[in-house]
């Protein structure tokens, strides 16, 4: 019966490697849906710190067309029981008009928080990432999330359903000029406000001992808070004949595996 399960699991995992080779075959990305495919390798130092590797690729599931390559490294740091700092450095190729690729970089810095609420599990964070070069809306960007996953656990792939939330504060882009209705200039600046959420479901599963998976629906949003002055993105140019830096909203299926050394 063991090894039942253990050559059902090794069957998902073969499929879950052939969609993440080939599923994809589906400055920002397209409005289409998206296809986020992720493999990732996860090393302990220690009991307190780990090493991680991962790369990413992501495809548009309406013309299957590649738009997004991530390569990343990453080191995780117990604090304690609960917290966590996490460093990390990505290499990026994002689709640029005229099908070329543009390279940029990324550093993060993020903290984490975790606690259990009865049969549930709750992770909160923040996180401070900057670009290399600067993208259109933003050079840097602050995140805080949180996410809840249910404790207990279904059949022998340890199935656990799991939300999260994510909120994003852009800083440093591409200035916008900001006219009143006469035409007037008021203002040029960039567009430092909070202009992104991202909300996800879906399900974490241990196929194996040492390989575990995600696999859930996340939907993009950009927006204009109005939390400051002149701060707003997706703006009519002064003549009023195209819109600067217009919302880049979608939703996307994400696969995830994360294989433990």
């Amino acid at each position: 019966m063991k090894r039942k399960f253990y050559t059902l699991r090794l069957h998902f995992l073969c499929l879950m490697v052939v969609f993440l080779q080939f599923g994809g075959y589906a400055q920002d990305l397209s409005n289409n849906v998206k296809l986020y495919n992720t493999l990732g390798i996860d090393y302990s130092l220690n009991s307190k710190d780990k090493l991680s590797l991962s790369g990413t690729m992501i495809g548009d599931a309406v013309n299957g067309n590649f738009e997004y390559f991530q390569f990343g490294l990453g080191y995780t740091r117990k604090l304690g029981k609960k917290t966590s700092v996490e460093v990390g450095f990505d290499a990026i190729q994002i689709k640029e008009p005229g099908n070329s690729f543009k390279k940029y970089y990324r550093t993060s810095l993020g903290l984490m928080y975790q606690h259990k609420l009865k049969w549930l599990q709750l992770n909160h964070g923040i996180e401070a990432e900057y670009f290399m070069p600067a993208f259109t809306k933003f050079k840097s960007r602050w995140s805080v999330e949180s996410e809840i996953t249910t404790r207990k656990s279904w059949t022998s792939l340890h199935i656990r359903p799991f939300t999260k939330f994510k909120l994003y504060y852009y800083k440093g882009g591409a200035y916008l000029s900001y006219y009143d209705e006469d035409g007037d200039l008021l203002a040029k600046k960039s567009a430092d406000d909070i202009h992104r959420w991202r909300w996800f479901g879906g399900i974490k599963m241990r196929i194996l001992p040492s390989v575990s998976a995600k696999i859930c629906y996340f939907w993009n949003e950009e927006f204009n808070a109005g939390l400051g002055t002149n701060s707003d993105i997706n703006i009519y140019n002064k003549s009023k004949t195209s819109i600067r830096q217009p919302f880049n909203s979608y939703g996307a299926i994400s696969t995830a595996i994360t294989i433990t050394f």
